[in-house]
């Protein structure tokens, strides 16, 4: 008898970690079905979270729901493009969330229709560029991991566009004159390169709030349509899927933190040392979800990092909690 339960324990501690890692990070995707020309393609922000098998992801496209009754049964939200006046759609959703008290994780890509008279948010404008100007000593920022920039400048699109993805004028574009008036503050990663063009010194194209909720992008939907979805350069969409990383990763540290015994990870002299017995990705993330570093590694990597706890995440295999002293 002693021995059935032995094993009726381990059956149901395998399930259980088993359900823990199958696990997914629900995300809502707020969207318009647009018309637009037939070059474009599916907006390829909605194919990075369809194709993410850490998300289960619901396509909320032409919504009308102001109650906020969608939002808060999901982890993550996820605004590309608006339904009718983009101004009013922004207001509705960001609205909503701070209305209700209960701030979501939010990718917002509509910076354009920063007009919200809630949130006191300014001015937008096209910048007529593809290019982004990353601020001073922004680079080594979690939302550029893996992407290249030259004299502070990111190529994101390979060319410019109309909002239906047809030949056109817009690709970045910002919002300046900003005083949100929101719990968060706001830090400013990269403004759009001028191109000639005068730009406000306040001009702002990619912000995160001080707690790594809320990302503002400015990219044009039409722009990343383009060319049935293939006129982002690989930088350009390296930066959204660094900031859907940056979204999810709290909810993804809380689900798999249990490791195993193929995971060989250990810190010593304020490094965290790791061997793989294959190439493959290792993502190292603060305790709070923060993403600090995400490189490839063939057999074995060393990272210098600050005292702290820290988890260290190996693509198909799992992750680990790591004390550095």
């Amino acid at each position: 008898m002693k021995k059935f339960f032995t094993i009726l324990f381990l059956f149901v501690l395998i399930l259980s970690t088993y359900g823990q890692q199958q696990q997914k990070v629900k995300v809502i995707y707020f969207g318009k079905d647009k018309t637009m020309d037939t070059s474009a393609g599916q907006d390829p922000l909605l194919t990075l979270l369809k194709n993410d098998s850490r998300l289960d992801v619901t396509d909320y496209r032409n919504y009308s729901d102001t109650t906020g009754s969608n939002l808060f049964s999901h982890d993550v939200v996820v605004l590309s493009e608006a339904l009718g006046s983009g101004d009013g759609a922004v207001i509705q959703l960001l609205d909503i969330i701070k209305t209700e008290g209960k701030i979501k994780p939010f990718l917002n890509m509509k910076l354009y229709a920063y007009k919200s008279t809630t949130w006191n948010f300014g001015t937008p404008a096209d910048a007529n560029t593809t290019k982004l100007k990353v601020l001073p000593n922004k680079s080594n920022h979690p939302i550029f991991n893996q992407v290249t920039i030259s004299n502070n400048i990111i190529e994101v699109f390979k060319r410019l566009a109309n909002d239906a993805g047809a030949a056109g004028t817009k690709g970045i574009n910002y919002a300046h004159s900003l005083t949100a008036n929101v719990p968060q503050t706001f830090e400013t990663i990269a403004q759009p390169n001028d191109d000639g063009k005068t730009i406000e010194n306040d001009a702002v194209s990619i912000h995160i709030s001080n707690d790594n909720k809320y990302i503002g992008i400015g990219f044009n939907y039409g722009a990343m349509c383009a060319d049935n979805a293939t006129n982002l350069t690989n930088d350009g969409l390296q930066i959204l899927k660094n900031a859907i990383d940056i979204l999810v990763t709290p909810f993804l540290t809380k689900i798999k933190e249990n490791s195993t015994n193929e995971i060989k990870a250990f810190a010593l002299n304020g490094e965290i040392k790791i061997f793989v017995d294959n190439p493959t990705i290792v993502s190292i993330y603060s305790y709070e979800g923060r993403l600090i570093q995400k490189v490839p590694v063939q057999n074995y990597t060393s990272i210098l990092v600050k005292p702290g706890l820290y988890i260290v995440n190996i693509a198909g295999i799992g992750s680990k909690k790591i004390v550095v002293e």
